[in-house]
């Protein structure tokens, strides 16, 4: 397999992968698998920022808090597909993002697949999104992202539960199809991250949400999606199986004359948000993303 495009620290973390990475989980299998995953994530991602943020534990979701006046908030979904990852994964990412975007993050958990259907997962996350912005006064303008899965939520939940409330979206490389494969998958598909096998298993997974996800395509927005669209970052891994619908919907959004902002990261791979406590060039990435979180920062133009 060849790795000579990636980051010089990306390529131990793919050498790793190689030994660490077991076969599509079945349902019973998924619980040790997950804390499996969680336990390796652990020696790449950002330190704790130690005293910098304070956290604050709230039913469904955590909030992080930088010392001084607030910049905005910020309201995060992370990624795993619906079946890996928690908020403890991501904690010293949110108090990174905190810290450095002096915004107050919001970051929720929800339950996870297979164990749990994908219309309870999206019900109960949607309810702790709705309780949380009863805290904010409406006027207050919001962020919303997510990385992974957890960008297409972003997406859904800002068009089609909470239209109008959210000024921008920060989509992390996102998942933004749940039927194509481009061909980002073919050469990226093994060995990068995010094997092409276990995201057909999280695309199974996610296609039987029936009410929601079958009706909601964002290639194929409706009227009231068009209107209620935010301006919207889109952060894609050169070197990742999602990198082309990426572009593919980028695209799209520029020939419809929508605000959205892409940029592609270089020499990087899937998940590079949680590598960035071992990977300079993914800190660097992890660093740009902090810029865009901030209602005060303009969009800047896209990078190459």
């Amino acid at each position: 397999m060849a790795t000579s495009g990636l980051a010089p620290g990306y390529r131990n973390v793919v050498t790793a992968l190689r030994l660490f990475r077991a076969a599509v989980p079945t349902r019973d299998q998924a619980p040790a698998q997950r804390a499996k995953t969680s336990a390796w994530i652990t020696r790449w991602k950002l330190p704790e920022s130690a005293g910098a943020v304070t956290q604050e534990d709230i039913p469904g979701g955590r909030i992080f808090r930088a010392a001084g006046e607030s910049a905005g908030h910020v309201f995060y979904l992370h990624g795993g597909g619906l079946v890996f990852y928690s908020l403890e994964d991501f904690g010293s990412l949110m108090a990174h993002f905190a810290a450095r975007s002096r915004c107050t993050v919001t970051a929720f958990e929800y339950l996870k697949a297979p164990e749990h259907s994908v219309q309870e997962i999206v019900e109960t996350l949607a309810a702790g999104i709705e309780q949380r912005l009863r805290e904010i006064p409406a006027h207050e303008p919001l962020v919303l992202a997510g990385d992974s899965i957890g960008g297409y939520l972003a997406l859904y939940l800002a068009l089609r539960r909470f239209p109008k409330r959210f000024a921008r979206l920060v989509l992390i490389y996102p998942v933004l199809d749940l039927h194509v494969q481009r061909p980002s998958y073919t050469a990226y598909g093994r060995g990068y991250c995010l094997n092409a096998d276990m995201m057909g298993w999280f695309q199974s997974l996610w296609q039987s949400y029936d009410r929601g996800f079958h009706e909601f395509s964002p290639f194929h927005l409706n009227d009231a999606d068009r209107e209620n669209l935010p301006e919207t970052v889109v952060v894609s891994a050169e070197m990742d199986v999602l990198r082309d619908e990426a572009f593919d919907w980028c695209s799209y959004l520029q020939a419809g004359k929508f605000p959205v902002k892409h940029h592609p990261m270089a020499s990087l791979a899937h998940d590079f948000c949680l590598y960035a406590g071992a990977i300079p060039e993914a800190r660097a990435a992890v660093d740009f993303v902090t810029s865009q979180l901030s209602l005060n920062q303009i969009l800047t133009e896209q990078c190459s």
